[in-house]
């Protein structure tokens, strides 16, 4: 298609395009989604219009987001829309989940175990940004949702979104939308809220409760508080930085309510995205139901709705429990990974009752750990190749990666079953394209490979409503 071809799907407002592209205007200043409201240019020329595969390109050309469509205001994560390599996708994660708020893009190579010089050449040509300039965006569009979505204080939204200063904030949201952070705060329309409360938007269809019931499951005592039906809760370390926090609903406003408890603000983002993905809210679920088809699964999807891939909050717990299940009970696992909290973890300092000890990062434990911990020596083992891995950046506990690709990194772990890598990989990172073999069977057209999760999960529940 040319630029024209694009214009003339804006122009159309064709829904089947929207979330594919943007178009921005040069002679009205902004960019719009493409079911924008918003009358476009009557006759364009090409110097005009401008394709864009996401917000931070429009960013970069120095246009304005619309008013009317909002396309920053509802960007749940770093969409790029575009093909990156891995190494890429792995930058995107780690800004994503807040850490260039506390690290250099320097220590960000260091971590990827790749010079600083490559790491900006090969991100500038993929994306066409520096990775401190997507994360500044970024940071940018955080802060305007936090203004016009919560009640969290100015300065603090400057410290939750990654800024290291006021001065600075004030300055890269004029840079951004060519105005102050106080007026976008003057068009606040949110109802009263704490200074330390996130909102999530939710659908009709997602249903809190049942996601907590299945939750309470896997619950590690002294972690994690899970109350069926009222709130999921619990302590936890990223990037430094310690706490613990609260998830509700508050069904008058259809949205998650997530309190934090850190003397750190800048995990706030963090733990938003994590919690979003516990939930599976970042998904399409529209595009997913299309993609898999009403008539697959002898018409399965024409009376339930998809369903959600549930996640652990942190992927190492995930890993520890998989890892524990090839050798004992559930609750045998879980109570063992609550011993383990409690002699290897550290005090979490808490403000829920109940929250005392932070899970461990890592499982090196000795021979006398093991012997009183319960924990076999092959178990162990492991652990430790498997921590070993991530530790040297052989093996990503990230949202953004390909399941084949993770597979081939453990399939090489001795005694590690390969039911044990779909359960990390599926509800650990919550990955779309975790096969199971076993429960593909009369698909239909169950569509792309990448979703090969959520098949799985409608056969599993074909299977448990025949039972």
């Amino acid at each position: 298609m040319d630029i024209f071809d694009y214009f003339e799907i804006r122009k159309n407002m064709d829904s089947h395009y929207a979330g594919k592209f943007l178009i921005g205007a040069y002679s009205m200043g902004i960019f719009c989604n493409v079911t924008c409201p918003r009358t476009p240019p009557e006759h364009p020329d090409e110097s005009d219009i401008v394709v864009l595969h996401n917000i931070y390109e429009g960013f970069a050309c120095g246009l304005l987001p619309c008013e009317e469509c909002e396309p920053d205001m509802y960007t749940d994560r770093i969409n790029l829309n575009m093909p990156v390599s891995p190494l890429v996708q792995r930058v995107v994660s780690m800004i994503e989940d807040g850490y260039m708020n506390c690290h250099t893009v320097k220590e960000l190579a260091d971590q990827l175990h790749v010079s600083e010089r490559y790491l900006r050449k090969m991100f500038v040509k993929e994306t066409g940004l520096t990775p401190s300039r997507l994360a500044m965006y970024h940071r940018g569009t955080i802060a305007k949702r936090l203004l016009s979505e919560t009640n969290i204080p100015i300065t603090d939204i400057a410290y939750i979104s990654g800024f290291g200063s006021v001065r600075q904030f004030n300055q890269v949201m004029r840079d951004m939308y060519q105005t102050s952070p106080t007026e976008i705060r003057s068009r606040n329309l949110v109802s009263a809220g704490e200074s330390n409360e996130l909102y999530i938007e939710v659908t009709e269809d997602f249903d809190f409760s049942k996601c907590l019931a299945l939750m309470k499951r896997y619950e590690i005592a002294g972690v994690m508080k899970i109350t069926e039906e009222e709130s999921y809760a619990r302590t936890f370390m990223i990037n430094g930085m310690s706490g613990c926090f609260e998830v509700r609903e508050d069904k008058d406003n259809q949205r998650l309510v997530i309190t934090v408890y850190s003397s750190d603000k800048r995990c706030y983002i963090a733990i938003y995205y994590r919690v979003m993905r516990m939930f599976d809210l970042l998904s399409n679920r529209k595009v997913i139901r299309d993609i898999i088809g009403e008539d697959s699964f002898g018409g399965y999807l024409r009376s339930h709705h998809v369903p959600r891939i549930l996640c652990w909050f942190d992927p190492h717990e995930c890993m520890i429990y998989a890892i524990l299940r090839q050798t004992m009970p559930h609750e045998e696992a879980l109570t063992l990974m609550a011993s383990c909290a409690e002699r290897l973890g550290r005090k979490s300092g808490a403000e829920i009752a109940g929250l005392k000890r932070i899970f461990p990062d890592s499982f090196r434990m000795g021979r006398m750990d093991q012997k009183v911990l319960g924990i076999e020596a092959q178990t162990v083992r492991m652990i430790q190749v498997f921590e070993s891995l991530v530790s040297q950046k052989k093996l990503y506990l990230t949202y953004y990666q390909n399941y084949r690709d993770f597979y081939k990194n453990l399939s090489g772990i001795r005694g590690l079953e390969e039911k044990s890598i779909r359960y990390i990989a599926m509800h650990g990172l919550g990955l779309k394209d975790v096969e199971y073999p076993d429960q593909m069977p009369d698909a239909g057209g169950y569509g792309r490979e990448e979703y090969c999760s959520y098949t799985a999960l409608i056969c599993d529940g074909i299977r448990r409503s025949q039972e």
